[in-house]
């Protein structure tokens, strides 16, 4: 009898862990994104939910993957830092938001929106008929080596 209620016991105990087990395991959480990665050239390899930069028009190049809003591209680690200024193609594969470009770091300057599931193989050249010094900088300019950040939002 002593033996009975000892297995009872034994299997109450062991199915309370499961039990726990289970409740812990499914309150952990999700793997964690990688929010920055480095991508071969071409669309086929910017992942789904990311916005993808290449240096090169026509998606050439190593591209540069981001996940989340960067305020400003040049204040990132190696190697990712060399976007700033320098993307020339750009592919929203985000599967929910727009991505919004600013000109200038801290996402200040103009802007420009890329709605989700377009992209641009090559952003127009900036204008280079004024003449005088840092004009090429200047807002109303084209965009092309002008892009410093940008966030995931709701535009189009």
């Amino acid at each position: 009898m002593q033996n009975r209620l000892r297995r009872r016991v034994d299997v109450l105990l062991v199915g309370i862990l499961v039990g726990v087990a289970s409740i812990v395991h499914s309150a952990s959480p999700a793997s964690a994104v990688t929010t920055r990665l480095t991508i071969g050239a071409g669309l086929g390899n910017c992942p789904a939910g990311y916005v993808c930069l290449w240096p090169r028009d026509n998606f050439q190049g190593t591209g540069y993957a981001f996940y989340s809003d960067e305020s400003d591209y040049h204040a990132l680690p190696s190697p990712f830092y060399i976007i700033d200024n320098y993307s020339m193609s750009f592919y929203n594969h985000a599967n929910t938001y727009d991505i919004r470009f600013y000109r200038y770091p801290a996402k200040t300057g103009d802007t420009f929106v890329l709605c989700k599931g377009d992209s641009i193989a090559s952003l127009p050249p900036v204008a280079n008929t004024d003449t005088t010094p840092g004009a090429w900088y200047r807002t109303g300019k084209g965009w092309r080596g002008q892009v410093s950040g940008h966030d995931f939002g709701a535009w189009c």
